[in-house]
């Protein structure tokens, strides 16, 4: 069985063996970093006599040299591209053709970003060795068409998140503007970042390879900016020493940092490389430390930087690859956004009061607390007033225009605590329109609507307390609360509300229709131990027995004798 295994690896490894590449109509992308080989006899003479006949280029005789075998296996012509990621360092790319060894043209192109490109076509079923220095050789092996395709997305990336970037950017610069460049530290860590951005990707000229380096200065002057922000809060937690010592930390990378610029050493700007690294996990490590120590919003996005940092200080480590460097897009919009977002938070107007409070005497301050005290003191008056209005507003039944259920259930609960309370009678009559399904079915909802308006009028106009309360309950029913009404002076009421209705019809657009209700009645003083839906529960009973006798007249809810209390003579 493993040897069955073994065997299918091998299969499919063969199109890519050491140092050969067969090309096939499949192949749209290939890494080719691990697919170079030593230079076999044959290669290395030939490479010996070229550089012989070219001293004048210099750049031939710098670092060992591989090859690689490449084998168009179609049957037609094909196109393929080589790429080099960084189009600073660009490195010869010699084809052998027999004994001879001629250079490969190659084209940069700067958008969507800089990248050199050596354009390789294979005719059906050739075959070409490819030398090319060790240290700058091609990475990629792009078809035409797939080449042609990401680019266009690439582009297509390109302007999206650079007008992400820009737009962020303004604001920021808006928002600095008007405090007065107060965030003159955040605003400059944007700068560098975007030059870390052009450096990284659009700068193409080989003359400016004194560039090369310049992400290591860029990075630990963002580290420095990082930390003036971080300080304020870090002192919180940290002693005056400890963030001396920070700051010296951090001053000396970024010192090592510039005189990196002067030294074009892979091993010195690695080495520079994992020191930055240290340094922002260091102080990452500081700002979870005093996050948990005292919490503070502002915490949050400094970390978040901090790690924008980072990303971006890994991906100087392997950046060879032209589909990478799209990436370092992704930290430095995040980072953009937190430092808005830090902005915001440091331009807060609680803070802003606070600082202006402090440096106030104590009787402009006590003047200060005076005015603002009075002002809070306004706005909860009219707040309260506007949500009254908002409440009233809301307990009102469209239809009808008396109020409706929702003011009933609040106005009854209230009855009731205050019935308790002052042991003082609380009626209610539930109020009942007789056949009115008829009228609807007959006349239409419409005719109906017009005599639930009309009946609604009439009970209104019955009730003279202010005290006294009419709701639509629902459908055709009404309630009426009776507050310090006994159950005769509630039939009382009940009375007039029936002959109110009855004694003329109601006009309406189907000429006059003549309507009677029915009425529940039931009374009670409230007590501790009564339930609250008693009082409700016995008027429908009620109510319902006037429907079942009927109808158009008026029935009381038995109730236990009950005690109530003279008021006080003034």
């Amino acid at each position: 069985m493993k040897g069955v295994v073994a065997g299918l690896c091998l299969l499919l490894l063969l199109p890519f063996a050491y140092g050969k590449v067969n090309l096939s109509e499949g192949n749209r992308l290939l890494p080719l970093a691990s697919l170079y080989s030593p230079l076999n006899v044959g290669n290395a003479h030939a490479l010996s006599l070229y550089l012989d006949s070219q001293t004048t280029e210099a750049q031939f005789h710098s670092g060992p040299w591989q090859s690689l075998t490449i084998t168009n296996t179609q049957q037609k012509t094909g196109l393929w591209y080589l790429t080099q990621a960084d189009a600073r360092q660009v490195a010869p790319l010699l084809v052998r053709s027999g004994d001879k060894l001629i250079p490969l043209a190659g084209k940069t192109f700067i958008w969507p970003m800089a990248t050199h490109v050596y354009l390789l076509t294979l005719g059906p079923n050739e075959t070409k060795q490819l030398l090319v220095q060790h240290d700058n050789s091609p990475t990629q092996l792009w078809s035409a068409a797939w080449w042609q395709d990401w680019q266009d997305m690439a582009s297509a990336c390109g302007y999206l998140l650079i007008g992400a970037l820009s737009g962020l950017c303004l604001m920021h610069l808006t928002l600095c503007l008007l405090q007065g460049g107060r965030c003159g530290d955040l605003l400059l860590l944007q700068a560098l970042n975007i030059t870390f951005l052009i450096n990284n990707i659009w700068v193409a000229d080989k003359h400016l390879s004194f560039f090369i380096n310049l992400p290591l200065p860029l990075l630990a002057f963002s580290l420095v900016l990082l930390f003036n922000q971080a300080e304020p809060h870090l002192a919180k937690t940290l002693s005056e020493r400890a963030l001396l010592s920070v700051r010296l930390l951090l001053c000396a990378c970024l010192a090592l940092a510039i005189t990196s610029l002067f030294f074009v050493n892979s091993t010195w700007y690695d080495a520079m490389l994992f020191i930055l690294l240290f340094s922002i996990v260091s102080l990452t490590g500081l700002l979870l430390h005093g996050m948990k120590q005292h919490f503070q919003p502002h915490y949050l996005p400094l970390i978040g930087i901090c790690l924008c940092l980072a990303s971006m200080t890994v991906t100087q480590y392997q950046l060879t690859l032209v589909t990478e460097r799209l990436y370092l897009y992704l930290p430095l919009l995040a980072l953009n956004l937190l430092a808005l977002i830090l902005t915001m938070l440091n331009s807060a107007p609680q803070r802003q009061a606070r600082l202006s409070q402090d440096n106030m005497s104590p009787a402009e301050a006590l003047s200060n607390n005076r005015l603002r005290y009075e002002t809070l003191v306004q706005q909860l008056a009219e707040l309260q007033i506007n949500y009254k209005l908002l409440l009233e507003k809301n307990a009102i039944d469209f239809l009808t225009g008396l109020k409706n259920r929702q003011f009933f259930n609040e106005k009854y609960h209230r009855e009731l605590t205050q019935s308790l309370r002052e042991q003082q009678a609380l009626s209610l009559i539930i109020i009942d329109i007789d056949f009115f399904k008829k009228v609807n079915d007959k006349y239409g909802h419409q005719t109906g609507d017009e005599v639930l308006q009309a009946v609604a009028k009439r009970f209104y106009a019955v009730l003279k307390r202010p005290a006294d309360s009419i709701c639509r309950y629902g459908g055709e029913e009404f309630a009426v609360l009776l507050p310090n009404t006994e159950l005769q002076g509630a039939a009382h009421v009940a009375e007039l509300i029936r002959k109110s209705v009855k004694s003329r019809p109601i006009l309406t657009n189907q000429g006059e229709i003549h309507v009677t209700v029915s009425q529940g009645i039931a009374s009670m003083v409230h007590s501790a131990d009564t339930d609250t839906d008693k009082l409700l529960n016995s008027a429908d009973k009620a109510l319902y027995q006037a429907k079942n006798l009927g109808r158009d007249r008026i029935e009381l809810a038995p109730t236990k004798p009950y005690i109530v209390t003279a008021e006080r003579q003034s």
